[in-house]
């Protein structure tokens, strides 16, 4: 999303009302996939699933359940796919 920091700052207005515009986009930060390597020469990138990343827990992923009680819990239906660990 390139400019998305950028028009930010100008609906902020630079007033300091950031996280009012951004609207809780820090605790869906913990959903998101992150790169599993770096980009291959042909543009090709492989991504990891939030529970195999450690960022939440995900009862479809035993070993995330084992992660703290404080990381949020996905509602993923147990035994259902879903891409949390992919």
């Amino acid at each position: 999303m390139p400019g998305a920091q950028e028009d930010v700052v100008e609906a902020c207005d630079g007033e300091g009302d950031e996280d009012a515009v951004l609207g809780g986009a820090g605790q869906r930060a913990a959903y998101a996939f992150t790169p599993h390597s770096r980009p291959e020469t042909d543009g090709y990138q492989r991504f990891k699933g939030p529970a195999l990343a450690g960022h939440l827990r995900c009862p479809n992923h035993p070993r995330s359940m084992r992660l703290p009680h404080t990381r949020p819990t996905t509602t993923c239906p147990p035994g259902a796919e879903c891409a949390c660990g992919n």
